[in-house]
């Protein structure tokens, strides 16, 4: 906060008769400039991102390229021993490089929006569906409370790849099973979608980064994939933050634009009557 003093004197300049202090509260003014250096930062290093990832990518290929090849000749070849499955390793390790440089490409260079008025059950249903069997494996009682005529305006895709996201994070997150909730509600020209599940929590030096690139708790991964969920929703218009207690579970609350009301059915128009 700042503080500016004048001080009162009298007429000849020999007394103080007393001073008028003005207190400026600039605390939000603080947290806007910390905020555009965070978004300078992070801007530098998407930029930064795409050059690695697509200096990276164009090799990769040819190695993905070659290493196939040989897999297969080997495969139809006697006596190879294991080199036929060292090849088809070195795929793979190829294909989750590859993996890698696409969430780095994703996330500094977002793809084109292409906005349209969507029912918000039906796209948690799609997304929930994708996911199907991850969820039966883990557990998981994946439960919704959304109105049938609730809708957003967004990305169809794009959409479905947060809710994926944060689906599989909860997921990851209940090791032994457990809830994993999805709630949401018009709030003015928002609606407001809570994504909670009973897992094992984040704590609260961890939370303040979670959104942060290349920022992870997790073994493997990029660490980018709540940062793209983040950018996403934001390109969108919305806001997204986290709340998460260490043992109860986290909670991601989303603020999207409403979508349009929905359309009128068009009339049918009559045939004209043949001549």
């Amino acid at each position: 906060m700042d503080t500016h003093t004048t001080l009162l004197v009298s007429r000849h300049l020999t007394e103080i008769k007393g001073g008028v202090a003005v207190f400026r509260d600039i605390t939000e003014l603080r947290a806007m400039e910390l905020r555009f250096r965070h978004m300078d930062r992070l801007a530098a290093l998407g930029e930064l991102s795409s050059m690695i990832a697509h200096e990276i990518r164009n090799p990769m290929n040819t190695i993905r390229g070659f290493s196939d090849r040989i897999r297969r000749k080997l495969a139809v070849m006697p006596a190879t021993g294991d080199l036929a499955e060292d090849a088809r390793f070195v795929v793979e390790e190829v294909d989750r490089l590859s993996g890698i440089v696409t969430e780095m490409l994703d996330y500094s260079r977002p793809g084109r929006r292409r906005p349209e008025s969507l029912t918000l059950s039906e796209l948690v249903a799609e997304s929930r569906k994708m996911i199907g069997g991850r969820i039966e494996e883990g557990g998981i009682e994946f439960k919704t409370d959304v109105a049938s005529d609730l809708t957003i305006s967004a990305d169809r895709q794009q959409m479905k790849q947060v809710f994926l996201n944060l689906f599989l994070n909860a997921i990851a997150a209940m090791e032994r099973g457990g809830m994993l909730l999805v709630a949401a509600a018009p709030v003015g020209e928002a609606v407001e979608i809570h994504i909670a599940d009973a897992g094992s929590g984040i704590p609260a030096d961890e939370l303040r980064r979670i959104f942060d690139p290349f920022f992870t708790t997790k073994t493997t991964g990029t660490g980018l994939g709540l940062a793209i969920v983040k950018n996403i929703v934001e390109t969108h218009g919305g806001t997204i933050s986290a709340e998460s207690a260490v043992g109860v579970g986290t909670t991601f609350t989303l603020k999207l634009p409403k979508g349009a009301a929905d359309a009128p059915e068009p009339k049918a128009v009559a045939a004209p009557d043949a001549a």
